[in-house]
């Protein structure tokens, strides 16, 4: 799933949902926040929306790789990713 740091609410609990269904197939979601431009200033922004998902799915899904801080080894230049599988 392919995240903005300009993403509303209503489309995070969306796209929650439709992560839940894809991990109740049996399959692990990669979650992607691209930074553009002058959003690579607002970096922590894009840390609170990965972990405000991972908070919501937590109980139903458990966390194999998630990007903590720019320095962590998931988030590579304009890029912070994290991976999810059922659990």
């Amino acid at each position: 799933m392919r995240f903005s740091i300009n993403i509303h609410e209503h489309d995070i609990k969306y796209k929650s949902d439709r992560i839940l269904e894809f991990l109740s197939a049996g399959d692990k979601v990669k979650l992607t926040i691209v930074l553009r431009g002058r959003e690579m200033h607002h970096k922590d922004a894009g840390f609170t929306i990965i972990n405000d998902i991972v908070a919501g799915i937590k109980s139903k899904a458990e966390v194999q790789k998630l990007a903590v801080s720019a320095t962590d080894t998931t988030c590579s230049g304009n890029i912070i990713t994290a991976t999810i599988q059922r659990t």
